[in-house]
């Protein structure tokens, strides 16, 4: 059986998986493949294509008949970790103010999509009264800027670079949800197909955690790997990046991960009439 890994190029997973190439479980091989995360969602959502996967908690929540997620290896993070809604102007929300607008975002299935319309909903928007326009999440800037949409939001690497570029942010979308929760934001996971046996999984989660105790202790070792798939070629913005998303959430989710993710489901549950 060969085991195929699927993660993002993003600083954070690389930085974390970056041990894990050329390694074997069990005695199958694993390959690890590249992708951008909303491409991932799809994959598992469609086609539960990838034995093991990192997949946005919204698509989890879509797919969890046929996966699990792990405890380590993910993305929770705090309240200067969440997506960005983010426009030209400086805007005070309240109600109603996206009607008619037109907001970019990095993909129908990620978790930065189900923030949106929480806090929108909870905001007093009617779902239906603005037009989401999905894209890449390093499109959505560029759409900003353009004037083809009126709103955009951003995750990953984008969160740390739109103000040099002269736009502003409406809602921290990740401190609005600490600010009603008061927990952490579940962003992404590792998640692994319910077919693969128990030995498998526990060895998974077993080499994670070694891969990124190696990351931490020898920065310098995952360098060559986390840059070498980056976006962005700016080192303190890829080591912001980590700084973000790499954590101790990301060695164990612990009782205070696994509840932020339970009540991200509920909330999720919440939108199924109208979203």
């Amino acid at each position: 059986m060969k085991l195929d890994l699927a993660i993002s190029p993003c600083p954070n997973d690389t930085f974390i998986f970056h041990g894990m190439k050329g390694e074997s479980i069990g005695g199958h091989p694993l390959h690890l493949v590249f992708a951008d995360v909303e491409e991932l969602n799809r994959r598992a959502v469609e086609e539960q294509k990838h034995l093991i996967t990192k997949i946005s908690f919204f698509a989890f929540f879509q797919v969890q008949d046929h996966y699990e997620f792990l405890s380590c290896g993910g993305a929770i993070g705090d309240k200067k970790s969440g997506p960005l809604l983010i426009s030209y102007e400086a805007q005070s929300p309240k109600k109603g103010f996206v009607a008619g607008k037109r907001i970019a975002i990095p993909g129908e299935r990620t978790t930065a999509n189900l923030l949106l319309h929480l806090f929108l909903k909870k905001t007093g928007c009617l779902l239906d009264s603005f037009d989401i326009c999905p894209m890449r999440y390093d499109s959505v800037i560029p759409s900003v800027e353009s004037g083809d949409v009126d709103f955009g939001v951003v995750i990953h690497e984008e969160g740390l670079t739109f103000l040099e570029r002269g736009l502003t942010s409406v809602q921290d979308l990740g401190e609005w949800w600490q600010n009603l929760t008061n927990l952490p934001i579940p962003l992404g996971c590792i998640a692994i197909r319910k077919d693969i046996p128990e030995q498998i999984k526990k060895g998974v989660e077993s080499k994670i955690r070694s891969s990124i105790q190696s990351a931490r202790q020898n920065p310098a070792q995952a360098w060559p790997f986390v840059k070498e798939h980056s976006r962005s070629l700016d080192n303190s913005i890829i080591q912001q990046h980590i700084n973000l998303y790499v954590n101790e959430f990301s060695i164990d989710l612990g009782e205070v991960g696994r509840k932020a993710i339970q009540e991200l489901s509920l909330q999720a549950s919440s939108l199924k009439d109208g979203f």
